[in-house]
């Protein structure tokens, strides 16, 4: 109760910022008495069984046989024994398996590129009031006067201004591909982000081919939203669209996906309006870690201003640490407008940090209980090893008047336990597989059967069961020899 208190304590100082308070992780009543019924249960199971199995003992027989070996245990007895023994191994290595492979994915998605360079880079959402900002021309000159006050600033590098930021999750559409013949009549899902001018500078996105954003287009976007926000009708709306080709810039992705043998520059597709490709760009995970990334366009920022008041994301590159410009960025929004909050303020790398919130519990939960199995089962072998030698100790003392070397008797004890412990890894490999492949969907990296997580937890496991039945047989072996012959 007290490691539950205090494991509960430990995990919520953690997940503060993600479990809502009107429902907090507690240890409370119902799992106390769970627990406690549990506990009960088990004791009186296990300790009824050597009870039932002692009441079947034949008297004679156990007098008759003082001293040699598995005196009172029956062939039943020790395969239930033997049987326990393994199933804790089995448990146990099952669950440091699954435990290694949820470290080593933490461990590849701490080094997973996400396709930016976010060491120096401050993020922020900003929204417009609609009441103040009513169409694209306010919402323009705003971000206009924010970027240009900003860059000016001392320590600020590039910023830039977009629809959403890598790693918090997406804005999707269908497209047409004009002479690819889709599977279905919508098209293909991919990613849409609207960008400012600087965006893939300011975050380190490499482009790849062609050019990145101008100022012309920009203008041709704005045109295009400037005419169909007038119009009376969708239907009108569409007939204006319709004499438009509007930049925009795709990921490495895309290109591969659509234009894998060509180059894609140039190319048409379809999304309410046609778009051209101008360029290429690396690719960027915009959802978790763990996802695979998507095709995904850009388009310029005045594609998502008809509409002003959307949160938009500021993004600043920074000289220095970029914590330490929050009050500058904060002063300057402030200066263009003092009506205007800023909120998620945050570096990318606290928000990297966050995408591997969920793999870092994971990997920690199920440790935990990997080490709790990995000492349940040294513990049982250490308590079955003292039974058995016990048991034993005549014996052992009398191979060692007749001149058994110390490490003879602990090869033999040991011999006898390599085929209870060689059971247990058989049967834990067997179920670590079976569990890694249910928790695939967790693994990134990481292949469910991977030689090297399995082996180290089994050699790990042998050893801990070993070293558990050395002490026991130490303790035989200090047995004086004439004594053992004079009990006999």
């Amino acid at each position: 109760m007290a490691i539950a208190f205090a494991g509960v304590a430990a995990l919520r100082a953690q997940l503060s910022d993600t479990i809502p308070e009107p429902n907090p992780v507690a240890v409370d009543f119902t799992p106390l008495f769970f627990t406690f019924l549990i506990c009960i249960i088990v004791g009186i199971l296990f300790g009824l069984a050597p009870a039932v199995q002692s009441s079947s003992v034949d008297c004679g027989q156990a007098l008759k046989s003082k001293g040699v070996a598995g005196a009172f245990t029956t062939r039943r007895g020790r395969w239930l024994r033997d049987f326990l023994v393994a199933s804790e191994i089995a448990l146990s290595l099952a669950l440091l398996a699954g435990a290694g492979l949820l470290l080593r994915t933490f461990t590849h998605l701490r080094s997973t590129d996400i396709g930016i360079h976010g060491e120096n880079v401050l993020t922020a959402t900003i929204r417009l009031p609609l009441k103040q900002y009513t169409n694209l021309d306010q919402g323009t000159l705003f971000y206009d006067r924010l970027m240009e006050k900003l860059q000016s600033a001392p320590g600020v590098r590039s910023t830039a201004i977009t629809t959403k930021l890598p790693l918090e999750g997406g804005t999707n559409g269908f497209i047409q591909v004009p002479g690819i013949q889709m599977e279905r009549e919508s098209g293909p899902l991919i990613e849409f982000s609207s960008v400012s001018q600087n965006y893939f500078r300011t975050m380190g996105i490499p482009l790849l081919q062609g050019r990145e954003f101008i100022p012309d287009d920009f203008a041709a976007t704005a045109n295009l939203i400037r005419e169909a926000t007038a119009a009376k009708t969708s239907a009108e709306a569409k007939a204006i669209a319709s004499h438009y080709v509007l930049p925009a810039v795709i990921n490495r992705m895309m290109a591969q996906t659509f234009w894998p043998k060509e180059s894609p520059i140039g190319k048409i597709f379809i999304n309410w309006v046609q778009f051209r490709i101008v360029g290429v760009v690396g690719d960027v995970n915009q959802m978790r870690l763990r996802d695979r990334v998507m095709p995904e366009s850009y388009n310029t920022l005045p594609w998502d201003l008809g509409v002003p008041s959307r949160p938009l994301d500021i993004v600043v590159q920074t000289a220095g640490a970029p914590k330490g410009m929050t009050n500058t960025l904060r002063s300057v929004v402030q200066s263009l407008d003092p009506n205007l909050a800023l909120f998620r303020t945050k570096t990318m790398t606290e928000i990297l940090s966050a995408s591997m919130r969920d793999t870092s519990y994971e990997a920690a939960l199920l440790g935990a209980m990997a080490v709790l199995a990995l000492v349940l089962a040294s513990v049982g072998t250490y308590g079955v090893m003292s039974y058995v030698v016990g048991q034993r100790t005549n014996e052992i003392g009398i191979r060692m008047a007749l001149g058994a070397r110390p490490a003879e008797i602990m090869a033999m004890v040991a011999r006898e336990m390599l085929s209870v412990i060689g059971a247990g890894i058989v049967f834990g490999f067997i179920g670590a597989v079976v569990g890694a492949k249910v928790m695939k969907d967790l693994l990134v990296g990481i292949a469910p059967f991977d030689p090297l997580t399995y082996t180290g937890v089994s050699l790990l496991l042998a050893a801990v069961a070993l070293a558990a039945c050395y002490v026991p047989v130490r303790r035989a072996m200090r047995v004086d020899p004439v004594l053992a012959l004079r009990y006999e």
